[in-house]
């Protein structure tokens, strides 16, 4: 008998939007293109590349 489970459920991010996009923020400054530093940041966070990529692009006073 073989028994096979279903994928791992994704957990709930452990940071915050705001948080994720500052990691993103955090790698440009560290010379990253925003298009890598978006991606990096989605690996690390769980949260969308493309909605922090969006939101870096929002500026750093939007919540």
């Amino acid at each position: 008998m073989l028994v096979v489970g279903g994928a791992a459920k994704k957990s709930a991010p452990a940071l915050t939007r705001e948080e994720a996009v500052a990691r993103v923020r955090a790698l440009r400054a560290q010379g990253l293109r925003l298009k890598d530093a978006a991606a990096q940041a989605a690996e690390e966070t769980g949260f969308s590349k493309n909605d922090l990529y969006a939101a870096a692009l929002e500026g750093p006073d939007t919540p």
